[in-house]
């Protein structure tokens, strides 16, 4: 939720959120024209490098969830829950679909878009996961997934106020 308000404040700070260029939108004070340069060269590696990723750990997910749907009535699937089932799903669905609708990398919008569907993403890959070890070992999981929860909300939390502080 956090997020959807920076989001928005972005948006209200901004002129023109979906055509604005990383460059223009983070003007630093102080900074040279060799350093504002140095710095968007590297977020763009940053974003190039997000597209990969994004896609591989989208594409990992699809293919585990292609697995285990397969296997839900027999061998190791059958003793996995739907939710985890469905929350590996989710992951590959949003990891898979960022880089696709939002793409155009030099866009400051774009990028947050895409920062949000990541963040869903992984809490929803690594959620899979620990209702797999929930399923799977049920007395270490109903300890554990709690305590992963969590520590995943709580992580999530303070990168989303981060993010607000910035924009």
């Amino acid at each position: 939720m956090i997020r959807l308000i920076a989001m928005g404040k972005y948006c209200w700070k901004t002129g023109h959120p979906f055509t604005s260029s990383h460059v223009q939108v983070m003007q630093h004070s102080g900074e040279t024209s060799r350093e504002r340069r140095k710095r968007h060269e590297q977020w763009y590696q940053t974003t190039l490098q997000q597209f990969n990723t994004l896609v591989i750990a989208g594409s990992v997910a699809l293919a585990a969830w292609s697995q285990l749907f397969t296997n839900a009535s027999n061998g190791l699937g059958q003793n996995l829950t739907p939710l985890t089932r469905n929350l590996l799903l989710a992951a590959s669905v949003l990891l898979l679909s960022a880089p696709l609708i939002f793409r155009r990398p030099a866009k400051e919008f774009q990028f947050l878009c895409r920062e949000f569907l990541t963040d869903i993403g992984y809490t929803s890959l690594i959620l899979s996961l620990v209702s797999a070890l929930s399923d799977l070992f049920c007395n270490v999981g109903l300890v554990v997934a709690p305590l992963a929860a969590a520590i995943i909300i709580a992580a999530d939390l303070a990168e989303s106020v981060e993010v607000f502080r910035i924009y």
